[in-house]
């Protein structure tokens, strides 16, 4: 079921709060630094997906793929 346009900004917070939560979790059970950076790429993996959903489920004039994935790696950073 996809969101409708108004639910659509919920949505993508529920989005970066999970994969913060999830990257912080990850990151208390693998505390190697190593792992660091693999985290970190779910993290951009799941922006992009976010982009995608988003960019999929735009109506009319839509926004340039690379502009919803900026936003939705801004959402991410602020989430930090």
């Amino acid at each position: 079921m996809r969101p409708s346009e108004s639910r659509l900004p919920h949505k993508q917070m529920f989005y970066a709060a999970q994969k913060q939560t999830r990257f912080t979790t990850r990151s208390e059970v693998w505390r190697q630094p190593e792992r660091q950076v693999a985290l970190r790429m779910e993290a951009i993996i799941g922006a992009m997906k976010l982009a995608t959903q988003t960019s999929s489920n735009q109506s009319g004039c839509k926004k340039p793929m690379a502009e919803l994935f900026c936003e939705a790696l801004a959402s991410l950073k602020s989430e930090l």
